[in-house]
């Protein structure tokens, strides 16, 4: 057995999950294609073994690195492994394997920059670049087609990603896994703190499909504070339209991230998640959260018991959800036993369930 993932140099949702492969699998080797170590102590746990761009002097950040990731990913050698686990939001299904290999794709989105928010990302580059990046986008969609016909089997981290697969992909997935939430039954990390909740947070990378910008301008329009956890290529553009109400915390430890989830009065997520990690996390510490209406936010929030939706991006519609609900309504009990549905166990159990029942 081994697993593979895009890219090793940070820590989120993603890496969060790798470690629970690596809980039920924990003799499988990582494979990737550039390992970052100064930023991925995370990793430790793993035998990671990176594709020859680790051994070139350049940074180790994808971005920099996007138009021969594909490259890079072939370059892998599975061919001691009976089985391979693909865990990937955009190259690391691209693999090449052996025939009598079973490659299982546990895949958290379609290619996101080059299909669903395509035009997101290249609205952020400059007219020069855009135009000298048309044949690298090219290239990197006609082989993310073909990337994405490799895997035997494809698996999703929610039904909104299985959509995605079929409609993006025209492959059928067997089964949908959602994440585990750390603590999801472990009562002795989700008790609620007591001090008075006075700050709504954002937990989230800053990068552009994320859409913190539209939650910091509806808070131009507030009086509440906002503190915002998390650090990406957008940081200093968000800083440049911030009020004195915004905070920014960048990275943070997770006991640091404890204390700030439960003192929040709400977690917003304003983008179109494609499963729902943060609001469950913040579901878990007992805390409701305000999340947008699409997406895997439609799976992981229940509507008036452990959350509200707002409908539309803006601005406009995050301050008016914001002003006119009372989240102290929300009960912290109802909160935590839906968190409690999305444990490790239940994760166990399916991955355990499909592996029996594929032959190999």
């Amino acid at each position: 057995m081994a697993i593979v993932y895009d890219w090793v140099d940070k820590f989120g949702g993603a890496e969060q999950l790798l470690l629970s492969l690596h809980r039920l699998f924990p003799k499988a080797p990582l494979f990737t294609t550039i390992y970052n170590r100064k930023n991925s102590p995370w990793a430790n746990c793993f035998k990671v073994i990176p594709s020859w761009l680790d051994k070139l002097p350049w940074p180790k950040k994808h971005e920099l690195l996007t138009p021969i990731l594909p490259l890079a990913v072939e370059s892998l050698d599975f061919s001691d492994f009976n089985v391979v686990i693909s865990v990937s939001s955009s190259f690391a299904k691209g693999i090449i394997t052996q025939p009598n290999t079973l490659h299982i794709c546990y895949c958290l989105s379609p290619t996101r920059f080059l299909w669903q928010d395509r035009l997101l990302y290249e609205g952020r580059l400059p007219m020069v670049v855009k135009e000298l990046a048309k044949p690298i986008f090219f290239y990197l969609r006609e082989w993310d087609k073909i990337a994405a016909h490799r895997p035997d089997y494809f698996v999703a981290i929610s039904k909104y990603v299985a959509q995605g697969i079929s409609q993006t992909y025209h492959r059928n997935v067997i089964e949908v896994i959602y994440p585990p939430i750390a603590n999801a039954n472990n009562d002795s990390l989700i008790k609620t703190s007591n001090k008075k909740k006075n700050y709504f947070l954002i937990v989230s990378r800053l990068v552009p499909y994320k859409r913190v910008d539209i939650v910091i301008k509806a808070f131009s329009q507030l009086n509440f504070r906002l503190k915002i956890v998390g650090s990406g290529m957008e940081m200093s553009t968000l800083k440049q339209i911030a009020g004195d109400n915004i905070e920014f915390l960048g990275k943070v430890s997770e006991p640091e991230k404890t204390i700030l989830y439960a003192g929040a009065i709400a977690v917003i997520i304003p983008q179109r998640e494609d499963f729902g990690l943060v609001g469950l996390e913040a579901n878990s510490y007992g805390i409701p959260v305000l999340a947008f209406a699409a997406g895997g936010n439609l799976e992981t929030v229940i509507d008036g018991v452990t959350g509200r939706f707002f409908s539309s991006q803006t601005p406009e519609a995050i301050a008016q959800a914001i002003i006119s609900t009372d989240f102290s309504q929300y009960l912290s009990l109802n909160c935590k036993k839906h968190a409690q549905a999305f444990s490790y166990a239940n994760f166990n159990k399916k991955w355990r369930d499909i592996l029996k029942g594929i032959p190999q």
